[in-house]
């Protein structure tokens, strides 16, 4: 009875049934506002350069979920980066299902928001740079509802202040490949991880001062930093096209 308890308990705290509700409203959106947009765009020929920076920007995801977990808690500076004890990760059904909550109903927002912008933007100069800025600061903003459950300020404004950076990492990425289920899985590795970590207890980081700012700025710049490499050269430019497959389904 306990075990059905607790299942119970995880479902209606995840925000999956939020998310679920969240996908026929944005289907009928859609249709009142004669928006034809597409989820994922199929495949085409990479050249070895959009390839290359496509892989390194999965690597850099898969790298991304582990490294922003750690960094809050890492005892030396090569567990920053690297060199993490894996066997803290222990997935729970709590987690699988607040994991899967987080990609439904956030990225449900995320993918409402971009398909917007860019049809907002369409005609206009910047369409891409303005949509990712406007999406990933809007995703920010909206972890500022954790007031409602009397969070502290100021930790909400440290998970913001990531949660801009990832996002406009996440909708680079989307623009740049076309697939959002490589945002999903993005999103999800990394909430899995964050939620299944067993270790607790500030990391080196807060040695030089608040934890939460110093680990979720760290992880804003990293993120960031990874957006501005996937603008490097003609690669916007691949964006701007898919941008305008994904709007004119």
């Amino acid at each position: 009875m306990n075990d059905y308890l607790s299942s119970f308990v995880n479902w209606s705290h995840s925000e999956i049934l939020n998310g679920l509700a969240l996908i026929p409203i944005i289907f009928c959106l859609f249709k009142s506002w004669d928006i034809r947009a597409k989820l994922n765009l199929k495949f085409r020929r990479y050249s070895n350069i959009k390839l290359i920076v496509l892989l390194v920007a999965v690597f850099f995801a898969a790298w991304y979920s582990f490294f922003h977990s750690y960094v809050y808690i890492a005892p030396t500076f090569s567990q920053l980066f690297w060199n993490w004890d894996f066997s803290e990760i222990i997935p729970t059904e709590r987690a699988v299902l607040w994991s899967l909550g987080a990609i439904l109903f956030e990225e449900g927002f995320r993918y409402l928001l971009i398909i917007v912008l860019l049809e907002v933007f369409k005609v206009q100069r910047g369409q891409i740079e303005l949509t990712i800025f406007l999406s990933a600061l809007f995703f920010g903003l909206i972890h500022y509802a954790g007031l409602l459950d009397q969070g502290p300020i100021f930790i909400i404004s440290t998970q913001a202040i990531f949660a801009f950076g990832y996002g406009c990492f996440l909708a680079t990425l989307y623009l740049y490949s076309g697939k959002f289920w490589l945002v999903l899985l993005s999103h999800f590795s990394l909430d899995l991880i964050a939620f299944s970590l067993s270790a607790g207890g500030g990391g080196i980081l807060s040695w030089y001062g608040n934890n939460d700012l110093l680990s979720n700025g760290l992880s804003m710049v990293f993120a960031l930093v990874m957006t501005l490499i996937m603008f490097l050269g003609k690669q916007r430019k691949i964006m701007q096209e898919n941008a305008a497959r994904l709007i004119n389904a």
